[in-house]
Order: structure tokens, then C-alpha cells, then sequence
């Protein structure tokens, strides 16, 4: 009996987690994600709305949920409950509460001190593009570089090129879309779960020269937690009107014992896009044609205490560079220029819990083998190619002094890039870099304090004399939060951040003619590394129904490195000379909605977004070149459980103010329509969707495009796609 007894002891079980999933009208809500980030637990809602987690330890819990339509939303619970099942309601997606994942602890958005965006997946849906760029441009605060409809890249307060890291799952893209804005990101939205744009203390983890912010593309291929289903995923197809595009992605998931599995393939075939009427006496912009294809698979092994995981993908797109000057046409050809770019890329995650002051361990390493070839008619013109790989190891940390909890972190990349050919305007070079970092928290009942740093040595060779043949930079990077909580979920935050950025090898060493771009570019070897100085202030007001998000910046920058238009002219180019000077960037962000009307199951929202950016050389007390205009967003947006519709207008004013050789550009008003029909199947979810863009035909231009004279607004599009979830 004795043995009998301790035998019995060691196999008692745990209670299993127990719950129900409901609309405001009872009715029981099939397919919801559940998560358990603490135990990493994930499962799903079945037809009845109910899910299940076995043996689950007593103890306090965060349950996050998750569902097309409904709100993201964070509920606690003490298990076990006294009387199961515990039923939960969402409510249609209002205001939900979203998660940032830019530190090994993940957190609410609510609870930064700086000001961060995130698109989760019905965003992504409703704001599909053919270039990362077009993807986010409607995001406050985020410009694209309007390079044509497949090279287009994020600006990020009036900032682009190297001060925006573009990362998939934390892990730089490793292509070579920071040389050039005719080169395009080499990472696909369509494959994303989430995206996130962050500003602040976050970017020391990613690289301190990212004075703009972080792009953050959040893919599934490897799983940190159980897919908690044998098969799930979704399909889309769908095309559009303007250029005759046809696009589609699939995803697929499961999970077998602690084997988690995951496929996906996105492509993109369009024709050259339609010009708005009056325009020019071309209906269409020539060579804006592009293909695109991505596929990816990932495999994980998960348990209670951590994971370890890896992927691979490959990338290729074919892509015509639009907007060649007459005179480049006739000597050149270079209406015919086109990219032909590839990547492969491998990743490998692990993470760990661990007992004592080191609390959890993460590792991430990914390797890129990049190459595009610029296509001169039948003529190669020049062959970029990179080889790249990055590595992060992250310790979670107890108590630090007045420090509840943070982490401490290494960090290397290397880069080996090449440009040949006759018009290679760039020299092969080698970058190295190594960093150690760490971000420490201090939670209070009314206020939060953060303070971070990193410390990176960077080496870069050049193989060519195009200047000094090496230089190294040793640099330091800071930063230091607060965050005041007042009632009804109202916070403030306060930002400061020390930052220096190194030269990178093309605007150190570049010295020759660039065809996709039309100009002759100039690199200065003599630059040294750029510092700056930032305040950042944040307000949330949520009261119900009004909520709201102002952010205010102000950025000082010592040796600030740009690249200027001349009026010298250059092997028949205008000259684009990499210069250093002192700057300062101010500005702000501001997002609004109101619930106007509420009542289940019908909801009225009206949002406004607001963001102004202003930029000067301090020097001179001339503007920056190529600074993104004042632009006003609004839409309204009516849904029940099954129909949504959004009417949505954006101004942009004129922008008048320029630097020396830049003309103003005038501003412009597009309205658009974005409505939607999803309807259920079990466990099933289809939804149908057609978007329409630029309604009135308006002609654009865009101020910060190196193009913006031959590049306009597309002309007016509709895009019509069907997706099914399982």
C-alpha cells in the first residue's frame, strides 16, 4: 500500500484548462487561437467554441485569444477555476489589445514608452501590395520611396536606407535593397503574421543605427510554441484591375507530438501599371512590369521548457525599373533596364527557460545568399551579389538593482558584397560587426523606467582603391525610458536616445554611374561615424469610446550623412554626392478613433491619422532633400460580424519645403473603398474582398522619390481576392 500510494502521487495529473469562446450573442465562436505564452501552449476553438489545454499546474495565468473578426485580447485567470468551463466573449476587432515581440518578454503595446505600429493579419489582407513599401505606407508615421511598384522601401519619419532595418523574425533581409532605391526587399508580406514598426529603445537590440526605426516581418515557419493542431492554414487568390495583376499565397501548419511543420508560397505576376488620366500621353508606365515568387518551409521541436527550429526559403522577382529621364533613353536604352534578383536564406531559433538569475535563453542565426543582375535590354550590366549571415544570443535576467527584469545579448553579422561590371558603381567590400547589448526594466503600480545600451566595433575593407581601402568604428548607443500609468489605461512616456550609425561601404566608396537610378553617384571616403541625440514623447488616452496615440520627436544629428542632388552633371548624369552635415528631424504622429455607434452586432468607427516630419541641415538651415510631405488620413468603418465596408480618404499638402536644386511638389487628395464579406464553415472561414484605390484617377507625386517627376500615383485599381481559413 505504501508504494501503492507514492506511485500514485507521482502520476496524479494536473487539471486540464478548460474553456468556451462566445460573440456578444452567445453564440460559440469556432477556429479562436489560445495561447499560453508562459507554459508555451497554443490550441484552437472548436465548433462549439470550446478549447483544452491537459495538465496545466495550478497557478495565475495570461490567456491570450485571438480570432478573424474579433478583437486580440489578454485575459487573466487563477487555474483551477471553481466552476469550469470558463467562458470568455470577444468582441468584433475595435480595439484590440496587440503584442510586441522586439524583447525576449513580450509586451502589450499599451506598456512602451516609445511609440511602436503594428499590422497584424487582417491589416495585411486589407492593405496588400506588390512591395513592402506599398504594404505599409498608410501606416502613421511611414512613407515608402515610391520606386516603382516592386521596389519600394519603408521611410520611417523622413528617414530611409540603412536608418530602417528591414529584419524577417528579427534577422536582417540581407539583400541589397540599402545601396540603391531601385533595389527591392526581399522579403514577402504576403507570408507575414504580424508586422512591427518600432522606434526607440527596441532598435539597440536589432543595431543602433537605426535612427528611423526597425521593420520587423514576423513569419511562422518556426514555431516557439505547439501549432496545437494536426493541420491549419489558409489559401488566397485574387487579382486586380490597374495592371492586370494576379496574385495568391498558401499556408499551411500542424503539429505531430512536439513536431511542428510549416509550408508557404506567395507570388505576384503584373503587367505595367495604368498612368492616371492626363498624366502624359501614355496610358501606361513603362516597364513598371514585375513577377514575384516566395516559398518557405520550417520545422520545430517544442516542449516545456523551450524549442529549437529551423527554416529555408527562396526568393525571386523580375522587376522593371520605371521613369527613365529622355536623355537616358536614347543613350542607354534604359527604358528596358530591368533586375532579376534571387535569395536563398536559412534560419535556425532555439529558445530555453532556465532556473537562477539567467531566466530564459534565445539564440537566432540566419544565413542569405543574395545575387540580382541589372538587365540592360539582352545586355547584363551590373551583377550585385551578397553574402550575408547574422547571429543573436539573448539572456533574460532577473533582478539588477532597482531592475526587475531585462536581458543581456551578443550580437554579429557579416557581410560580403560585390558589384561588377563596367558600371559597377560600388567597390566589393567586407563588413564585420560585433555587439553587446542589454535592456533592463523597472515595473512599477504608476510608472515604468527602462534603460538600455549597446556597444558595437565595426570593420569595413573595401577590395578596390575607391578611397581609403579600411576603416573601423567603435561606437556607443543608449537609451533611457519612463512611462507614467493613469487611470482608465491613459499612459505618457518619455524617450531619450543616444544613437551613432557607421558609414556603410556605398556611401563611403561608391564612384561611378548607376542606369536604374539615372544619375552618377558619389561616395565620400572622409566620413566619420554619425551621432544623434532624441527625445521622444508619447500620450495614450483610452476613454471609452475615444482613443488615441500622439507622439512627438525632436532629433539632433552630428555629422549626418545624406545624399544631395547637384546641378553638375556627370558622364551625361545629374550627380548624386553623399555629403555630411549637422541636422535636426522633428515631428510627430498622431492616431484617433472614436466608436461612434455600438450596438451589437452593428459598430460605426471613425479613425484619423496625422503625421508631419520636418527636416534641416543645421549648417546651412536649408531643408533635407527629399522629406516626405504633411499627410492627413481618415476612414470610417462600419462592420457587423460578416460585412465590413471602409470609405477612407488621404491628403497630402504641398510641400514647399525644399533643398537647394529640388522643386516643390504640389499636394493631392486620394479617396478610397476597402469592404469585405466573411462567412463561416465550422471550423472554416471565408472571406471575400475588394479594394479600391485612388477612386477619382488623381495625378500625385511624391516628394521623397528619386522619381517623383515620372513616377506618379497609380491610377485608379481594384482589387478583388477570396481567402479561406482552416
Amino acid at each position: 500500500m505504501f508504494w501503492f500510494l507514492i506511485w500514485a502521487g507521482l502520476h496524479v495529473q494536473d487539471p486540464a484548462l478548460i474553456g468556451q469562446v462566445r460573440n456578444p450573442q452567445g453564440t460559440p465562436l469556432a477556429n479562436v487561437e489560445v495561447r499560453i505564452d508562459t507554459l508555451k501552449l497554443k490550441t484552437r476553438s472548436d465548433e462549439a467554441g470550446m478549447f483544452r489545454f491537459d495538465s496545466v499546474p495550478a497557478g495565475h495565468y495570461q490567456v491570450w485569444f485571438h480570432a478573424a473578426v474579433y478583437e486580440s485580447k489578454r485575459m487573466e485567470i487563477d487555474h483551477p477555476l471553481p466552476q469550469p468551463p470558463w467562458q470568455v466573449q470577444l468582441d468584433l476587432a475595435l480595439h484590440s489589445e496587440l503584442v510586441v515581440t522586439a524583447s525576449p518578454e513580450k509586451q502589450s503595446l499599451s506598456d512602451l514608452s516609445h511609440a511602436v505600429s503594428i499590422m497584424d493579419s487582417d491589416a495585411l489582407d486589407r492593405n496588400r501590395a506588390a512591395s513592402l513599401g506599398g504594404l505599409l505606407e498608410n501606416t502613421v508615421g511611414v512613407h515608402t520611396t515610391h520606386f516603382g511598384a516592386a521596389a519600394s522601401r519603408p521611410m520611417i519619419r523622413g528617414m530611409d536606407s540603412n536608418r530602417v532595418r528591414i529584419l524577417e523574425s528579427g534577422i536582417g533581409s540581407g539583400d541589397a535593397s540599402e545601396v540603391s532605391q531601385d533595389h527591392a526587399v526581399s522579403i514577402a508580406g504576403e507570408n507575414a503574421s504580424q508586422i512591427e514598426i518600432l522606434r526607440g529603445a527596441a532598435s539597440l537590440r536589432y543595431g543602433s543605427g537605426a535612427s528611423g526605426g526597425v521593420v520587423n516581418v514576423i513569419s511562422n515557419r518556426i514555431a516557439e510554441q505547439g501549432v496545437g493542431l494536426p493541420l491549419t492554414g489558409s489559401l488566397t487568390v485574387g487579382g486586380e484591375t490597374n495592371s492586370k495583376a494576379n496574385f495568391g499565397d498558401l499556408q499551411v501548419s500542424g503539429q505531430i507530438q512536439n513536431w511542428n511543420w510549416h509550408a508557404d508560397y506567395a507570388s505576384r505576376d503584373q503587367g505595367e501599371s495604368r498612368l492616371p488620366s492626363g498624366f502624359s500621353d501614355q496610358t501606361h508606365l513603362a516597364n513598371s512590369q514585375l513577377r514575384n515568387q516566395n516559398w518557405g518551409v520550417g520545422l520545430s521541436w517544442t516542449g516545456a521548457r523551450g524549442f529549437i527550429g529551423v527554416s529555408v526559403n527562396r526568393y525571386t522577382s523580375l522587376y522593371g525599373i520605371p521613369g527613365a529621364q529622355p536623355e537616358m533613353q536614347e543613350k542607354q536604352d534604359a527604358e528596358s533596364v530591368q533586375i532579376d534578383m534571387q535569395q536563398n536564406r536559412a534560419d535556425l531559433r532555439a529558445g530555453m527557460d532556465l532556473s537562477g538569475f539567467f531566466r530564459h535563453l534565445n539564440f537566432q542565426f540566419g544565413q542569405t545568399d543574395y545575387q540580382h543582375v541589372e538587365l540592360e535590354g539582352d545586355a547584363v550590366g551590373t551583377t550585385f551579389s551578397n553574402q550575408f549571415w547574422e547571429s543573436r544570443l539573448e539572456l533574460s535576467t532577473g533582478p539588477i538593482g532597482p531592475f526587475q527584469h531585462g536581458y543581456l545579448g551578443l550580437h554579429a553579422s557579416d557581410r560580403d558584397f560585390q558589384a561588377l561590371g563596367e558600371e559597377a558603381f560600388v567597390p566589393p567590400s567586407k563588413t564585420q560587426q560585433n555587439a553587446l547589448f542589454f535592456f533592463q526594466e523597472r515595473e512599477g503600480t504608476n510608472q515604468n523606467w527602462n534603460l538600455g545600451a549597446r556597444w558595437e566595433k565595426s570593420r569595413l575593407r573595401a577590395e578596390r582603391d575607391f578611397g581609403p581601402k579600411q576603416r573601423h568604428f567603435d561606437t556607443l548607443s543608449a537609451s533611457l525610458g519612463w512611462l507614467v500609468k493613469f487611470a482608465d489605461q491613459n499612459r505618457f512616456g518619455l524617450q531619450l536616445n543616444y544613437a551613432n550609425r557607421n558609414p556603410n561601404a556605398e556611401e563611403l566608396f561608391a564612384d561611378g554611374a548607376h542606369v536604374a537610378t539615372n544619375a552618377y553617384e558619389m561616395g565620400h571616403p572622409d566620413l566619420k561615424a554619425e551621432k544623434n541625440l532624441g527625445l521622444e514623447a508619447v500620450w495614450r488616452v483610452e476613454r471609452h469610446p475615444f482613443r488615441s496615440e500622439l507622439a512627438l520627436y525632436y532629433n539632433r544629428f552630428d555629422g549626418f550623412i545624406f545624399s544631395r542632388e547637384t546641378s553638375e552633371i556627370r558622364d551625361d548624369l545629374r550627380l548624386l554626392q553623399t555629403d555630411q552635415t549637422d541636422a535636426r528631424f522633428q515631428g510627430l504622429e498622431w492616431h484617433a478613433d472614436w466608436q461612434v455607434w455600438h450596438r451589437d452586432p452593428f459598430h460605426l468607427d471613425w479613425e484619423l491619422d496625422a503625421d508631419w516630419v520636418d527636416a534641416k541641415n543645421t549648417e546651412t538651415h536649408d531643408p533635407l532633400p527629399r522629406i516626405p510631405p504633411k499627410r492627413l488620413q481618415t476612414r470610417i468603418v462600419f462592420q457587423t460580424e460578416q460585412f465590413w465596408i471602409q470609405p477612407e480618404m488621404a491628403h497630402i499638402f504641398r510641400q514647399t519645403q525644399t533643398a537647394p536644386n529640388e522643386a516643390e511638389t504640389a499636394g493631392f487628395t486620394t479617396w478610397g473603398l476597402k469592404t469585405g464579406y466573411r462567412f463561416f464553415n465550422g471550423k472554416t472561414v471565408h472571406e471575400i474582398l475588394l479594394v479600391g484605390g485612388n477612386l477619382t484617377d488623381r495625378i500625385g507625386l511624391y516628394h521623397q522619390s528619386l522619381l517623383r517627376d515620372n513616377v506618379p500615383l497609380q491610377g485608379r485599381n481594384f482589387s478583388l481576392s477570396y481567402k479561406v481559413q482552416y
